[in-house]
């Protein structure tokens, strides 16, 4: 599997035009087995995101990098991710994800520790929330990953795109 791939979406008169360019080098190596598939997607880079800890009243949507589960001198931590959508006139979603990085192997997101997706009931300023100011958040998980390993693990999350979600995104990871 390759992610190096690129899109671009034009717009036309008509609608819009969706341009994918794959990696040569993965197409063109000799052990690749055709047929290959190449799955575009839209990614939503104006994200905004922020991890919050139990054991201080600090904003953390200021760094490079987001912490879920349990950290030795933060405490519990979770973290809230939102997007605003595009909108495609006439587009039919067939599928999302939500993709995060796992940059360290961490022993206490082990198999018995599952990592959760929740949606976000309320609103949520990422530079000013705190473990004290939580939003609200649907109990019920959207999913849930268990054994997560150093590498991208991508959360189904179509139900929600595809019912109409498209205004304001939000989403909190837990474990």
């Amino acid at each position: 599997m390759s992610e190096q791939v690129t899109q671009e979406v034009t717009p036309v008169d008509d609608g819009f035009i969706l341009t994918v360019t794959a990696d040569e080098s993965y197409l063109t190596d000799p052990k690749r087995v055709y047929p290959v598939v190449i799955d575009p997607w839209i990614d939503v880079f104006e994200a905004q995101d922020a991890f919050v800890a139990s054991g201080t009243s600090s904003n953390y949507g200021n760094l490079n990098y987001l912490s879920v589960g349990k950290d030795p001198s933060l405490g519990k931590t979770r973290t809230y991710l939102k997007w605003t959508l595009p909108q495609i006139p006439n587009a039919k979603v067939t599928g999302a994800s939500v993709g995060v990085y796992q940059y360290y192997p961490n022993p206490a997101l082990s198999n018995a520790v599952p990592v959760e997706l929740h949606q976000v009931t309320s609103a949520f300023n990422a530079s000013s929330i705190t473990w004290n100011n939580q939003p609200t958040f649907d109990a019920t998980p959207i999913s849930v990953k268990s054994g997560m390993q150093v590498g991208y693990t991508y959360f189904a999350v179509s139900d929600l795109v595809k019912n109409g979600m498209t205004e304001r995104f939000q989403t909190m990871v837990s474990s």
